[in-house]
């Protein structure tokens, strides 16, 4: 229960986070310090009006940050140093998705297979908001992308806990 308790918690402030995040965003608009306001009914990517494009967004990094959580989780569970936690997670989150397209660029591999890497899914926002640029370096479409990051999310908290419930105090 206390693996599940702290993973519920690091989820419920990222909700959170990300209720504040569209909240600032509507207040910015309706009362504008720099720029006119920007209609939330004009068409933008996929052809959707910006507000079903900002709650997709939401939504979509909602997703790809519970991979991140669900990393640190099982990070902090095989490593026991708070430090080396974090600057391992530091770095996965910063250049984890260079890394998967560095090692798509090297062809160290079959990309069919390379391409499905966890790091690869950190491109999940990027992707989605810019598709043409990042769907070069990740190979993956935004649909396979969303489901790798689930699924990817799904096996490092249930790997995350199975260690912390073996792990020896």
């Amino acid at each position: 229960m206390v693996f599940f308790a702290k993973f519920i918690t690091l989820f419920l402030y990222n909700l959170f986070l990300h209720g504040i995040a569209i909240l600032v965003t509507v207040l910015l608009n309706i009362f504008p310090i720099i720029n006119n306001p920007v209609s939330w009914t004009a068409t933008y990517q996929y052809h959707q009006p910006l507000v079903i494009n900002m709650i997709a967004n939401t939504g979509v990094d909602l997703i790809t940050s519970t991979l991140i959580i669900s990393s640190i989780c099982l990070t902090s569970c095989i490593i026991n140093s708070n430090t080396v936690v974090i600057a391992t997670n530091a770095l996965i989150i910063f250049m984890g998705s260079g890394l998967s397209a560095n090692l798509l660029l090297a062809h160290v591999g079959p990309s069919a297979i390379i391409r499905w890497n966890p790091f690869n899914m950190l491109n999940l926002t990027t992707q989605y908001y810019n598709y043409a640029t990042y769907h070069q370096s990740s190979l993956l479409s935004n649909q396979q992308l969303l489901w790798g990051t689930i699924i990817y999310t799904i096996l490092f908290t249930l790997f995350g806990y199975w260690i912390f419930q073996h792990k020896k105090l």
